[in-house]
């Protein structure tokens, strides 16, 4: 685990913050300067270290599930 854990980088934990915050990918893109598969990327990554969704898909954004409050700051 420690070694997966090594796979988030500091983009990848911003990512997570942004989602967190915005609830959406598209908005969290422009704020970091980056693209939306960019940041699907890295919550892909995020979700493969953590063995968790982290977020759920809604109509109009994203919802953090438990796992996701946890880890946010």
């Amino acid at each position: 685990m420690q070694k997966q854990l090594s796979r988030l980088d500091y983009f990848t934990l911003k990512v997570l913050i942004g989602l967190y915050e915005f609830k959406n990918g598209s908005v969290v893109a422009e704020k970091l300067n980056s693209t939306q598969p960019k940041v699907s990327r890295a919550l892909s990554t995020m979700r493969e270290v953590i063995h968790d969704e982290l977020f759920i898909r809604q109509q109009y954004g994203l919802q953090p599930n438990a796992m996701a409050e946890r880890l946010y700051p």
